[in-house]
């Protein structure tokens, strides 16, 4: 729980770094990110970070690389860990920040 907590806190970290913006999500941060959920075997980890980084960084953000989160769902991840909770969290998200850019 202790280590779960101490991911959690850096990711949020990261993302509230001063410089953090869009283009440095999608060129640095998000690869990084990928990789390091990929790299993890472990299902329950890897659907912790995924739901960390989706938290953690603006919705604006998830619209410009969507394409790119939902292939790591659908290909980069344990068959075991429970995507279609990434997915509602995600698309809450999408559909509260749609429905308040109006």
């Amino acid at each position: 729980m202790d280590l779960k907590v101490t991911v959690g806190e850096n990711v949020v970290r990261l993302s509230r770094l001063e410089g953090v913006n869009l283009e440095m999500y999608q060129t640095t941060l998000l690869p990084a990110l990928i990789k390091l959920v990929k790299k993890t075997k472990d299902f329950m980890s890897q659907q912790y970070l995924l739901d960390c980084i989706i938290s953690a960084f603006p919705d604006e953000f998830h619209l410009h690389m969507l394409e790119t989160i939902l292939t790591t769902c659908c290909e980069g991840i344990n068959p075991k860990c429970d995507i279609k909770v990434i997915f509602i969290r995600l698309m809450e998200r999408l559909a509260d920040f749609s429905a308040n850019s109006e």
